[in-house]
């Protein structure tokens, strides 16, 4: 087993393009395929022993007249280069995924697996035995509540074997296949090769297999931040498997973070976001292997500023930046700067007194001490700047907010007025709901400070 070489790869999603990643009347849109393109290329580089696909190999059926060609060029590289593909079918593609199978041959797409049995493949050695066995199971339907493992029986010959399935770990009320992950470490596999979950990550504290998500190849959307790509699965001589990275996205999500404290000049601002966008395109380059064609970034403006509503206007356009190009690699600004600057007043000074800026004050001081607390403080002061009024309820302001958010909602023309964090979660509890209530309080504020210094 010793130098036995695995790539691992999962949630292709091949004939799904990749959101926000394209500005109308710029070329050069990421093809869904591109990162197969690049696994292809460095699984034959390194001369991998096996590819290994954990499912959702193809988005879907409409989808797969698009993944067709480019899957069936990529696995004629591969087989001339003598390197076997071995896959299991995830809840996207559990039919199309089988149909192509049929169509190309299992000389080239060897599927473990399908109709929901498990099903074992096998890598012979130099002598003619099994050097390594794979055990894999894929999707029946397009929901599977039940844990596939408790039809698993692990056959033990004395040859090592590496788990192949698509499944939600440690998700009991899910209906893509649920597996508890300290029952799954335990069926006798020396590894695990897991799809579904488009975050890379491995668990190997603890006794047991180790259990390994490779994420999705290529980042689809900005819910995918950082680097994807594909897992090398390295076993030594004793059987100890060890994990490497390999970047092979051509698109990167992120958030770049502008601190703009004590910068107030609009031209200062702009340079310091400008700045902020070249360093993070260096980044990219560093992190992403080469490959990345698109940096796609949500720009997040903080510090301690009283100016949010200058800082926000001079910096309207932002999606329209192109910088300098050096190479390939292309920017794409997702949309206006979120301005999440803090006063560079005294809140606590400000609370004390009557006004506007006193209730804004009392509003974010109650929001924070809800969250460093996780209770429902009250506001120990009166939030309308009566001197009757008592100590009121944070919750119940919170209350008639949700009310007004909800009627905003329901306006087609404001569809983006709450924000991606609060319209899908508008209930007075909800972190994201309270965190856009301090953001707008917040910008309120900074408005009100600016109004009374005449800017």
């Amino acid at each position: 087993m010793s130098d036995l070489r695995l790539l691992c790869a999962a949630d292709l999603h091949l004939g799904r393009p990749p959101s926000r990643t394209s500005i109308a009347g710029r070329e050069g849109a990421v093809a869904s395929a591109e990162g197969w393109g690049n696994l292809v290329k460095w699984a034959v580089r390194a001369e991998v022993d096996a590819l290994l696909l954990a499912g959702d190999v193809i988005d879907n059926d409409i989808r797969s007249f698009e993944a067709w060609g480019p899957l069936e060029d990529g696995l004629a590289a591969l087989r001339e280069a003598g390197i076997p593909v071995v896959a299991v079918a995830g809840n996207h593609d559990r039919d199309v995924l089988t149909h192509f199978r049929d169509e190309v041959g299992e000389e080239s797409l060897i599927l473990l697996g399908a109709g929901g049995v498990w099903e074992r493949w096998s890598i012979a050695g130099e002598d003619g035995g099994a050097r390594l066995h794979l055990d894999g199971w894929s999707f029946p339907q397009r929901h599977h509540a039940e844990d596939p493992t408790v039809d698993y029986r692990f056959v033990d010959d004395g040859t090592p074997v590496v788990g192949l399935l698509h499944c939600d770990l440690d998700a009991p009320e899910s209906r893509y296949a649920p597996v508890r992950s300290n029952r799954l470490r335990m069926l006798g596999p020396v590894a695990w090769v897991l799809g579904h979950i488009h975050a890379p990550r491995i668990v190997t504290e603890g006794p047991g297999a180790p259990l390994l998500y490779p994420g999705s190849l290529q980042a689809l959307d900005p819910g995918e931040r950082g680097v994807h790509g594909a897992t090398l699965l390295e076993f030594d001589d004793a059987g100890k498997a060890s994990f490497t990275r390999v970047p092979l996205s051509a698109t990167h999500f992120d958030t770049v973070e502008v601190e703009i404290t004590e910068l107030d000049a609009e031209g200062a601002v702009r340079a310091k976001v400008r700045e902020g966008l070249r360093a993070h395109l260096d980044t990219v380059r560093d992190v992403g292997g080469g490959v990345v064609r698109v940096a796609s970034c949500r720009v997040r403006v903080v510090g301690r500023s009283d100016h949010a509503v200058k800082i926000e206007a001079s910096l309207r356009g932002l999606e329209e930046f192109v910088p300098p190009a050096e190479d390939d690699l292309r920017l794409v600004v997702d949309g206006p700067a979120r301005i999440e600057t803090e006063p560079a007043v005294d809140l606590a000074r400000l609370a004390s007194g009557r006004d506007a800026l006193g209730m804004l004050a009392h509003l974010i001081l109650a929001l924070d001490a809800s969250g460093d607390e996780g209770g429902e403080p009250r506001i120990v002061a009166p939030i309308d700047g009566s001197a009757s009024a008592g100590e009121d309820d944070l919750a119940e302001l919170l209350e008639l907010l949700v009310e007004r958010a909800r009627s905003v909602a329901l306006q087609p023309h404001y569809v983006d007025a709450l924000g991606s964090e609060g319209a899908g979660d508008l209930t007075p509890d909800s972190p994201a709901f309270r965190a856009l209530v301090r953001r707008q309080a917040t910008r309120l504020l900074g408005a009100v400070l600016q109004s009374s210094e005449g800017v």
